[in-house]
């Protein structure tokens, strides 16, 4: 599990990149924190192998600026930045950032 925005002044949780191994104990479920970066902060918005090497990878816009950044996964759930995909953008009322589907296109035809 990822996460990479989770704030709470309270109980001192400073946001950035949380990488979580989800471990079954007789029985019990626990979320185990594996790495954290708090240089990397914002809003996970997709997760797929965008850069083809079988690892999953995360689009993500960040907290000050409103623009998308691809973080790449090197295999062990660390994640590197890829720089900016999208621009910076204006946000509005209904969207905090561009809504982003991740599709695999199987019909050789669509692609040609």
């Amino acid at each position: 599990m990822v996460s990479a925005g989770a704030v709470d002044e309270e109980e001192d949780i400073e946001p950035g990149l949380r990488v979580f191994d989800i471990v079954t104990t007789e029985g019990v479920t626990e979320f185990v924190l594996k790495s954290f970066d708090p240089t990397i902060q914002g809003l996970l918005v997709a997760h797929g192998d965008f850069d083809l090497d079988g690892d999953n990878d995360l689009l993500m816009v960040s907290r000050d600026v409103f623009e998308m950044t691809l973080l790449l996964n090197d295999g062990d759930a660390n994640f590197t930045s890829a720089g900016v995909v999208i621009p910076p953008f204006d946000t509005s009322e209904f969207s905090f950032a561009p809504i982003v589907s991740v599709a695999h296109i199987d019909d050789a035809a669509l692609v040609a």
